[in-house]
């Protein structure tokens, strides 16, 4: 679904990717860890598009993105749905206004589908009863949440996560994981998970969810009969990638700075 090989890209002369090779495949999640300026955000602008790697080769669902224009992108993008740390609503719009702003701007849909779609995507975060209000209105773990809803207007297969739980007290933090478990393993999605926050990474990466006979999520814990395979980690310093693996072989790494990291 997404594949870096050997980006290089600097800023005004200081290198801040040096030679990432990253592949991501279907329904699979990978975690990116890492210290400010390690390169994290870069990687995520990059496979957007806003941003353009200095060499090397960056495919989205095998599409050579490099050398596209801003036009050519806008059709990869529709790909893909991005969740920032603020979750970037609109302010003027209702939270309803907001999840469908993507399926109006592209008018493939009539306006009762794209009801019935906004209102589907708010019961999937759990945000039904917000659809009338303003984003003011709302707590930071909700707009998280309506952000998430708006991303997957659209269908996308790709999910980019840029701190999607900073800042976020513990129990709403393990909400927002739920949700990306659930895309993970009930939809399938493909994702990358960019973030400072420890706990979230490893429930992420230790927890699955499941569809019961009647229809509710439940979610497990992996043990010591099943270890998840979809979902890995990458350690990012210094604009290159230090250490790749599950959540065991990431706690069992004895790269000094890998430990100095997640302990």
């Amino acid at each position: 679904m997404i594949r870096l090989q050997s980006v290089y890209k600097s800023f005004q002369g200081k290198p801040v990717l040096k030679g990432i090779d990253l592949h991501v495949r279907e329904g699979e999640t990978k975690i990116i860890l890492g210290g400010s300026g390690s390169g994290k955000s870069t990687i995520l602008k990059l496979i957007l598009g806003l941003d353009k790697p200095d060499s090397g080769s960056i495919q989205v669902e095998g599409e050579e993105i490099t050398s596209l224009s801003e036009e050519e992108m806008i059709s990869v993008r529709t790909k893909m749905g991005v969740v920032f740390q603020e979750g970037a609503l609109f302010d003027s719009l209702t939270v309803g206004e907001n999840t469908g702003y993507r399926l109006r701007e592209a008018k493939a849909s009539r306006e009762p589908e794209i009801q019935k779609t906004v209102r589907r995507l708010l019961g999937f975060v759990g945000l039904e009863d917000a659809i009338d209000k303003m984003p003011a209105e709302l707590s930071g773990g909700m707009r998280r949440r309506a952000a998430i809803a708006r991303a997957l207007a659209g269908s996308p297969k790709i999910m980019l996560y840029d701190e999607a739980t900073a800042g976020l007290d513990p129990i709403t933090s393990r909400v927002i994981c739920e949700l990306m478990i659930k895309l993970r393993d009930l939809e399938n999605v493909s994702s990358i998970f960019v973030t400072h926050h420890l706990e979230a990474a490893f429930l992420l990466a230790s927890q699955y969810a499941r569809r019961s006979p009647d229809g509710n999520v439940l979610f497990f814990k992996e043990a010591d009969d099943l270890c998840l395979v979809n979902t890995k980690f990458l350690v990012m310093e210094d604009g290159k990638i230090v250490a790749e693996g599950t959540d065991e072989e990431i706690r069992q790494c004895e790269n000094e700075y890998v430990k100095e990291l997640i302990y």
